[in-house]
């Protein structure tokens, strides 16, 4: 089968086809009594430039088929879905109250003065680092401060388990958070979650078909999740 663009598609050479033509082209250039085995020099010479060619033919299938919104990924899905007027859900941060101990006046930097990695930073026993949100002028004794993940998405918090300072600053003896988060964080819509919310958002307008009725009834306000049953039988349910 040679390489293709038709009504079905893009069509390219499978790898054994490939090998065939190689071995083939291969033949024709020195002869038909030559030794294209797999452990031969030319046979292993034909395989890999088999794979080279396979390789870039696969690539060039993705490509094909990221045109299509159901199958692109990453970036790619992004292009696409703002072709509909749609955006990935970005995610958000979690904040935690902190309390800090100090036996003296210290000011700690937050994320309003200095870059995130350059500001006062705690971490919790999985590893988990917190910043502080604003620049904060402490005195001796225990201050309860917002902290806020240094990396977005659904960073889980338990209470007591952030208490390991990672910056070094004299005068703070210790860190600490008596509850859980103030402010959960949100992992990043996922392309599964992008897809499907870019089908629904695209089939609000049709009447008359199950993904067009489930779209304008998730429309409405105060719905939070929709299930639209199709009787495809003859009989009555």
């Amino acid at each position: 089968m040679p390489h293709s663009f038709d009504k079905n598609g893009l069509q390219t050479l499978t790898q054994n086809e490939i090998v065939d033509n190689l071995t083939q082209d291969f033949k024709d250039i020195y002869g038909e009594d030559i030794n294209v085995e797999s452990n031969s020099p030319d046979g292993q010479l034909i395989n890999i430039m088999a794979q080279m060619l396979e390789d870039q033919y696969e690539l060039l299938n993705q490509v094909n088929a990221s045109f299509d919104p159901d199958q692109a990924i990453g970036t790619v899905l992004d292009q696409r879905c703002a072709i509909n007027g749609i955006q990935r859900k970005g995610g958000t941060y979690t904040y935690v109250t902190i309390e800090v101990e100090a036996d003296r006046s210290v000011t700690l930097d937050g994320i309003d003065r200095v870059a995130p990695e350059q500001a006062y930073t705690i971490s919790d026993n999985e590893g988990n680092l917190f910043v502080l949100s604003a620049t904060t002028p402490i005195n001796s004794g225990t201050s309860q401060l917002v902290f806020r993940a240094l990396n977005v998405g659904n960073v889980e918090v338990l209470p007591n388990t952030i208490t390991a300072p990672v910056t070094i600053i004299l005068g703070v003896i210790s860190v600490n958070n008596p509850g859980v988060a103030i402010t959960q964080g949100t992992n990043e819509e996922t392309d599964a979650e992008l897809r499907e919310r870019r089908k629904r958002s695209v089939a609000i307008s049709n009447q008359g078909y199950v993904d067009g009725l489930a779209a304008a009834l998730e429309n409405l306000s105060d719905v939070t999740k929709v299930n639209v049953y199709q009787n495809r039988s003859n009989a009555t349910d």
